[in-house]
C-alpha cells in the first residue's frame, strides 16, 4: 500500500491537491527535525511544543539510511577493490590504486603527476599485515585500560561532589540576589529612593544573577561531561587490540582511518599522521620509544621513560612477552618529518 493510499497526499491549496507527493517532497519531509519535536528556523534549532511522532534515534537512523542511498553506485565494471582511494604515494602524491596480476592484488602509484614515480608495487596482503601490525601497536594491553578506567572513575566521583558543592555554593548566591530584589522592591514601594536608583540598583543586580546563571549552567555541563571523552579513548585504546587480533579486514581498514590521516605507502611500507589524542599515545607510549634511555631511579627498564609505563607496572600489570618484542612504531616513524619528494633521497 502506497503513503497517498493512506491519506498523505498534497495539501489544499494547491494545484496537485489530493495527488501523491514527489520523491523531493518525502525527502524534504523526512530531514525535517520537526519530526522529533525540534523546529529550525533560520538555521537554528529550537525546542518545540508540539508532540514528536517519531524518537530522535529513529530520526538520525533515517539520516543515515538517506545518506547511504544518496551514495554514488560503482559501476560494475569496476573490481571492489578493499583500498581503493584511501591511500597516498609518499613519493609523489598521487593516489594509490589496486590492479590483480597473477590472481594477487598489488597496490601501486598512479604516476599521474610524476610519470617517472619510483615507488614500488605493494602486495595487499602485506599492506593488510602492516595494518593489523600498527592497530596492535597503537593498543594498550586490557589490565592498563581498566585500570585507567577505573581512576577515571574514581576522578569523576570525586569531581561529582566538587561540583555539587560549587553548585550549591552558586545556588545560594542566586538566592541571596532573589532577597535583595525583594527587599529592593519592598525600599521602592516605601518611597525610600527614586525610580533612577531603583533601575540602577536592580539592573545590576539582574546582571549579577544572569552571570551566576550562566556559570551554574558551566559547571552543571562540565560535571556530565568532563571525563567521558578520557574514558572512550581508553576504551578505544583497548578496543584497538581487539581489532587486531580478531576484527575483520574492513573493521581494520575503517580503525586505521580514526587512529591516523594521512595515509601514505613509502617504499612499500604504510605511514600516517596520528589524530589528536592519539599522538600522545605514540609520542608518549612506551613502544614509540626506539632509543635506548638512561636509567632512572624508579623506572621499570633501562629504554623505558613513560611515566603511565612505570605507574601500572608498579601497580602489578606487568606486560606480556609478546608486548615486550614487538618492535617501535613503524606506521609512525617520521611522522612529522616534512615529505620528501625526491625520489633520490628516500
Amino acid at each position: 500500500m502506497t503513503m497517498a493510499e493512506l491519506g498523505l497526499t498534497n495539501s489544499a491549496g494547491t494545484k496537485f491537491k489530493g495527488k501523491a507527493l514527489s520523491r523531493p517532497q518525502y525527502h524534504r519531509m523526512l530531514k525535517n527535525p520537526i519530526c522529533y519535536g525540534t523546529i529550525c528556523y533560520g538555521g537554528e534549532h529550537y525546542e518545540g511544543k508540539h508532540e514528536p511522532i517519531i524518537s530522535k534515534a529513529l530520526f538520525d537512523k533515517c539520516q543515515e539510511v538517506l545518506a547511504a542511498k544518496s551514495q554514488p553506485k560503482v559501476h560494475d565494471l569496476y573490481k571492489p577493490y578493499f583500498y581503493r582511494g584511501l591511500f597516498r604515494c609518499g613519493e609523489c602524491g598521487c593516489f594509490i590504486t589496486t590492479e590483480t596480476q597473477k590472481g594477487h592484488n598489488y597496490l601501486r602509484c598512479t604516476k599521474r603527476v610524476k610519470k617517472d614515480c619510483s615507488q614500488p608495487y605493494l602486495r595487499e596482503d602485506d599492506l593488510s599485515d602492516q595494518i593489523t601490525d600498527t592497530l596492535a601497536r597503537a593498543a594498550i594491553p586490557d589490565a592498563w585500560a581498566d585500570w585507567m578506567i577505573a581512576e577515571v572513575e574514581k576522578e569523576k566521583a570525586n569531581d561529582v561532589l566538587a561540583a555539587a558543592e560549587a553548585e550549591a555554593a552558586i545556588k545560594k548566591d542566586i538566592d541571596g540576589i532573589d532577597q535583595k530584589l525583594d527587599r529592593l522592591m519592598v525600599g521602592y514601594l516605601n518611597n525610600l529612593f527614586g525610580g533612577d536608583e531603583y533601575r540602577e540598583r536592580k539592573n545590576k543586580l539582574i546582571a549579577e544573577k544572569q552571570g551566576l546563571s550562566e556559570k551554574l549552567t558551566i559547571v552543571a555541563k562540565n560535571r556530565q561531561s568532563r571525563f567521558e571523552p578520557v574514558r572512550q579513548f581508553v576504551l578505544e585504546l583497548k578496543h584497538a587490540g581487539i581489532v587486531a587480533s580478531q576484527g575483520s579486514a574492513q573493521e581494520k581498514r575503517d580503525f586505521l582511518k580514526k587512529v591516523g590521516s594521512n595515509l601514505e605507502i613509502v617504499n612499500r611500507t604504510l605511514r600516517l599522521v596520528p589524530r589528536h589524542a592519539w599522538k600522545l599515545v605514540v609520542d608518549s607510549g612506551r613502544f614509540a620509544q626506539p632509543n635506548p634511555a638512561p636509567s632512572h631511579d624508579g623506572a621499570a627498564s633501562v629504554g623505558e621513560t613513560d611515566h603511565n609505563y612505570n605507574v601500572a607496572e608498579r601497580a602489578g600489570f606487568e606486560p606480556s612477552e609478546h608486548l615486550r618484542k614487538r618492535r617501535p612504531f613503524s606506521a609512525f616513524e617520521n611522522s612529522n618529518a616534512p615529505k620528501r619528494r625526491d625520489s633520490r633521497s628516500l
